[in-house]
Order: C-alpha cells, then structure tokens, then sequence
C-alpha cells in the first residue's frame, strides 16, 4: 500500500491482479452480451444524418469497446483500489498491460470468488458506466429514430450491468462452442 496525501484525505491505493483465465473468459461473456448493443449504436451512428451532433458517442463506444477488448486480450489485468481512509475500495479501476495474448476460452466453468468480485464489477461498472451516461444523456431527449434506438440500446447494457451489482461471487460457464455466459451470484 502506498499511502498518498491529498488536502486531508489519507488514500491508500493497493493493486489486485486478477487471474487471466478468469478475467478472459468474464471479457468474452460481457463482450457476447453487450457486443450486439454496441454494434446497433455504431450502426445508428452510421446511420444518422446528423453525425456532427454525436462525436461524444463514437468517443464512449470506443472506450467501452476498448476495454471489452482488453479484458479478453491484456496479458495482465489488475484492479487498481484506492481507498480514502479505510472506506473499503471507493474507486475501482483496470490497469491493463500493454501486451496481449490471445487465448480461446475452455469449456467449463469458473468462479471469480468474493475477495475479486466485488472490486473487480465496482471497476467494471466505473469504466463501462461512465460512458453510457453520456451516450444515454446525449440521446435521452432527442426525438430521431437513431437517438431512440441508441438510446434503448445504451440502458440494456446499463440493465446488463446493474444485474452483477452486489455480487458476491460470478460464475462464468462457457460451452463447446466458445459461448460464455456470466452469472452474478449474490449472497
């Protein structure tokens, strides 16, 4: 731990490296349930006439797919927590390697155990969340088909999300055929 000042706050940040095989196979089911979602919004955003009004869109998609891809890819992924005075992991955040290594997902299953889950869905939801609120509060209020459908694609991955919210553990169960899904597991 490195105990870091700030004004009066005392933080401590500490780093979590989360095990590969888990973290490839979660990025794998997280990118078969929201990648059709982002695929309709860069569609849409293909598809509008109006493409000048949406710059802060194409820029949010890209960084959730930007993480989506290097959750399956990062040689070493690693969960940076900073916690201001002992409060527990208030900010959780990825740090990804620069390298990357492919790996096809086993079939089976896998559990990310409870001293992970937490910090690593508080991360996730910090990383993905952030940018779904601008794409949702950008088209939220605007009346076009694509904002619409933009729009409604952004709050079911926001749905996909808030359901691992408060999850002890998660199980990931990918099939033959490479098919991951993702279960929150709460207590």
């Amino acid at each position: 731990m490195l105990p870091k000042e700030n004004s009066d706050i005392i933080l401590e940040q500490k780093e979590i490296v989360v095990p590969k095989h888990i973290v490839k196979a979660f990025g794998r089911g997280l990118s078969q349930s929201i990648g059709p979602r982002l695929q309709q919004i860069e569609s849409c955003l293909r598809d509008t006439t109006d493409n000048l009004k949406y710059p802060m869109i194409e820029d949010s998609v890209k960084r959730i797919t930007n993480v989506l891809h290097s959750l399956e890819e990062a040689k070493e992924v690693k969960i940076s927590i900073i916690d201001p005075d002992g409060l527990d992991g208030y900010l959780n955040d990825f740090l990804f390697s620069e390298e990357t290594e492919e790996l096809d997902p086993k079939p089976g299953e896998l559990l990310m155990e409870n001293d992970i889950a937490p910090k690593f869905i508080n991360a996730l939801q910090h990383t993905i969340i952030n940018p779904l609120f601008i794409i949702s509060g950008r088209t939220g209020g605007n009346q076009s088909e694509e904002a619409k459908k933009i729009y409604s694609a952004s709050m079911q991955i926001k749905d996909i999300l808030s359901s691992f919210t408060n999850a002890q553990e998660i199980k990931i169960v990918t099939d033959v055929e490479g098919n991951t899904k993702i279960i929150p597991l709460h207590a």
